[in-house]
Order: structure tokens, then sequence, then C-alpha cells
């Protein structure tokens, strides 16, 4: 089904389109419609239901946010003799609220049509109705209700709240893996709102998770154009460029994340979705790095949907050949919980399961850490577990394991020019702290994996029996050393996907100065801890 057959009408325009993974298309539309509320709607229902999507949002309910009965985002039939948004029965939140709106096809030129990235650029009113003529079509039916603002800060009317319900949608559609329904939201957005700033990046989150990072680059300067100052704006593109270059290099590595990418919820298995909302209010990041040539990847702290981490590997024909493990703490390794929530008798998901659903892969760790993975892993035998050593090397697709083969010292640059688009090279580095056998993976001399030894502006905690807060401190001057184009990959999503080593150098734990504050305000708590105990 057409785009345009899904609005009921014939466009005046279109281009070409390509398949999303999950049927939707990428349309291009240049048919203009009116967007006007439906004679029975309450302004208050609406604005309640927007509400009630937003808390289901929060809550990681996605589904519950957009349920629709069919495929396709724009569901509309007949009714007082125009097309209607979204009248279904049965579905929910933003969708239900879409319902309360109509539209009806106004009058475009044939030549006007929009690009794929680009969308219609012509003068269009402004969130507060102010500002050059509209496109022809977007004039409204009815006025504006007054005494209620909307997210944008403009008084209340159809346009506003029709554009922010999409948006909304959009990205429960993204974080309920149907990206191509998130695309066709954002599309609309943009075409509705040229001038609002987030169709454009909603549309370049929903390319970006179908790794279409050229056309998801575009669609976010576009949106930095309407927003110049945007900190999560240029994170984005910076995000993009990154993956440009992973592809470049013949690089696979995936950042996933419960909520996101992983953990979906079964009505079947409550004691599992318990888990699972613990795993996204932990945010854990788990990885999947390997080479475009053998299709083979490592999964980098394997936990909490070992299961749907197989499933998604499988759908991206992707073949796991080993596990890669920055530290045995049950958030990154799974296994039996330490006391006292232990006596529950609930487990955790995580590498015991992955070395049983894949036998004959083996899971690198630092030698520090075997036994206490073992601890709360009883049934993973120990020479499944291969310990790894201060600069061991592992290469991909596989040419052996190179114990010792470039140990790594401060202000020593890691080895490289040892990888190319046929070979990713994985570096460990003993960065001890957290735990005394946490370690950091440097991938191709360039992207490094820290799990909790460096997040974005903070680390992982050192008030464990053992944690070693001056240990840590070591360890983060030891990767202060390290150049500084390098791409820091943390183990939890506290402040961000990503930062590089020379802003952690600047403005995080690898300043020497906010090293040495971080180290003398632990050990004064450790201090007062002592006296009051």
């Amino acid at each position: 089904m057409s785009f345009a057959s899904w609005f009921g009408g014939d466009p005046v325009a279109t281009e070409n389109a390509s398949s999303f993974e999950d049927g939707a298309a990428l349309p291009s539309i240049a048919t203009i419609f009116r967007p006007r509320l439906i004679p029975s709607a309450a302004l208050p229902n609406i604005l309640k239901l927007k509400e009630k999507g937003n808390e289901n949002h929060k809550k990681a309910q996605f589904g519950a946010a957009v349920a629709v009965s069919k495929p396709s985002p724009l569901h509309l039939n007949k009714q007082f003799g125009a097309n209607r948004f979204y009248s279904i029965p049965h579905s929910q939140e933003y969708t239900k609220a879409l319902s309360f709106f109509e539209t009806s096809p106004a009058t475009a030129s044939p030549k006007r049509t929009s690009s794929l990235i680009g969308g219609p650029r012509s003068p269009q009113r402004h969130a507060d109705g102010n500002g050059s003529s509209p496109t022809p079509g977007l004039s409204l039916s009815s006025p504006p209700a007054t005494g209620t603002v909307v997210e944008g800060g403009g008084p209340e009317d159809p346009l506003i709240l029709l554009t922010t319900l999409l948006s909304n949608r959009s990205v429960a559609y993204l974080y309920d893996r149907k990206p191509g329904l998130a695309y066709l939201d954002a599309v609309e957005v943009v075409r509705l709102r040229p001038d609002w700033v987030k169709g454009y990046f909603r549309r370049g989150e929903a390319l970006m998770a179908h790794r279409k990072y050229n056309d998801a680059l575009l669609s976010f300067k576009e949106a930095l154009e309407r927003d110049p100052g945007s900190r999560y704006i240029m994170e984005r593109i910076s995000r993009a460029n990154i993956h440009l270059k992973d592809i470049s290099q013949g690089l696979i590595l995936r950042q996933l994340q419960p909520g996101r990418d992983l953990c979906s919820k079964s009505f079947l298995a409550p004691i599992q979705n318990m888990i699972f909302d613990f795993a996204m209010q932990m945010k854990n990041f788990i990885y999947l790095v390997g080479n475009t040539t053998s299709r083979e990847v490592m999964v980098v702290d394997a936990c909490w949907d070992v299961d749907g981490l197989i499933k998604l590997a499988k759908s991206e024909g992707l073949t796991i050949v080993g596990a890669l493990v920055t530290h045995y703490h049950i958030d990154h390794v799974g296994g039996i919980p330490p006391p006292p929530y232990d006596k529950w008798g609930v487990r955790v998901d995580g590498l015991a399961v992955l070395l049983k659903r894949i036998p004959g892969i083996k899971a690198y760790v630092n030698a520090s850490d075997i036994d206490e993975i073992i601890k709360s892993n009883p049934e993973i035998p120990r020479d499944r577990l291969q310990p790894t050593l201060d600069g061991d090397v592992l290469t991909m697709p596989s040419t052996g394991f190179d114990v010792g083969s470039a140990p790594f010292q401060p202000q020593v640059r890691p080895i490289t020019g040892m990888h190319s688009r046929n070979l990713t090279t994985l570096q460990f580095l003993h960065t001890p702290g957290h735990t005394p056998g946490s370690q950091c993976i440097l991938v191709n001399g360039e992207r490094l994996l820290t799990g909790d030894t460096l997040f974005i502006g903070s680390c992982g905690r050192v008030d464990m029996p053992d944690s070693s807060p001056r240990g840590l401190c070591h360890s983060l001057e030891r990767l202060s050393g390290l150049p500084d184009s390098i791409v820091v990959l943390p183990g939890h999503n506290y402040g961000g996907e990503f930062t590089t080593v020379k802003n952690e150098r600047s403005v995080g734990l690898l300043h020497p100065k906010a090293r040495s504050e971080f180290l003398k305000t632990v050990e004064a708590a450790q201090v007062a801890s002592q006296a009051v105990g």
C-alpha cells in the first residue's frame, strides 16, 4: 500500500521509496492536508490521552502508547467527508488522541515535491500563529483555543497539538522497535511544521535506527539549522560520523540498551518482566563488536536478555563467536544476586546462559575477576573462561589469542596499524579500581569500551569491599594518556551514549584536578563512615 493510499487520496507528486525492515516505507509526499479537530472532539480528552501516553513512555510501556491494529501509522478512513486520523477501535493513548483529528486534501502545485531528507522548505506559520503565510492547505478550519499551552510554548491549536502527538509517538515507536513507523510519523511532522526542529530530529533518530547514517546526518544538520546551539543535535551528528567511520573500517559495533533494543516484556512472564524493569533502571549498555567481512561478533557484557541478544544478532546475520567481560558484577554478567537479594530466588540471565546457548565459545575475563564470576555463576565451567592480562590482543576474524603481545603502559600509545577492513583488533587494558579485574577493551585503537571504569564525567562505584579508589584513579590516569580522538563507549547510559578521551580529559575524570578532587571526596566519605560505624 502506498503512502498516498494510507491517506485515502492521490498525492500531487511522489518520489520513489525504499523499504524499511518493519514493512514501512521511506515515502516522499507533496500532498497537503488541513488538520482540524473533528466536531465532537474535546480538547481536555486529547490532552489527557497525550499525558497518559507520556506516562506510558516514562514507564517504558511503549506499546501501550502507540498500540494500533494495523501495520501502518496513518490509518485513515472516510468520515465527515474528509480523511480522519487514526479512527481505529482499541488503539491507545497517542494513537487514540490522534483519532480526534481529521484532514482534507488541499490544492498544491504539481511542481512542489519534497525530497526524502529535505522536506518542504517554503514559509510556514509559526507555532504561535504569527509569521509569514503558511503553505497552501495548512490553514486551520477552527480557531486556536485559548488558555492552554503545549510543548514549544505556543498557543494550543490543532496543528501544534497534532505535530506534538506525532513527534511523541515517533519516539515511542522507535523504542518499541518500529523505526519504520517512527520515520513516517517524523516525516509527517516535518511536512506539517517544517520550521519545527523536532520533526527533523525524530526523523534523524529513525534513520539512525536503520543505520541509514548519511541520510540521518543530513536530517540532523537540518535540525541544527533550526536550533544551532543544541548539544543533543550536535551529539547525534558526531554519532552519525562515528558510525560512518566504523563502516569505512569494516567494523561492526552495536551499542544495545535494555528497553530500547532488548528486554521486551511478556504478559506470560511476570518475574522476567520485573527483572527487565530493573535492567531498564540500570541503563546498561551491551555491545556487539566484530568485522563486516566475517560477520562474526563478540558480545561485551552479555546480560539481562541473552535470548533477545542472540535473536537480534541472528536477525542481522551475525554469528556470536565469543564473549568479552569488563568486570564481574551481576549487571554485566548475570547470575545469582549478592545478599540480601539472593533470598528471593531470582537470578539474572547473563554469561552462563550465553555459554550454554552457544557451546564451544569462550568468555575473555581478566584473571582477577574469574573467581567472582564463578561464585555468582557456579554452573560455568572454569575452562570456558579465558584469562586475560594487560595488553593481550584478540583479532577478528580469529587468528588466535595473542597473550601479552602489546603491554599497555602509562603514556604509551596503544597498538595501531594492525587493523584493516578485513581485520578487527581487540586489546585488553587492565584498569582495576571498580573491581580488581576491571578491564577496558580498545577496538582498532580508536574505540574504547570502558565498562564501569569510566562514564561521561564520572566513574563506577568504589565503595564496595573489593573496590579501590586509589586504584581506580591510577587506572584513569593511564587512560588519560590515550590519544584525544579515541571514542569512549561506557557500560551504562549515565549521561549519554559516548564521549571522547579529549572531552573527559578536559571536563571529566581524566583531568588531573578532577581525579584529585574525586579521590579526596571518596576518602573523606570513607573516614566519616568509619567514624559513624
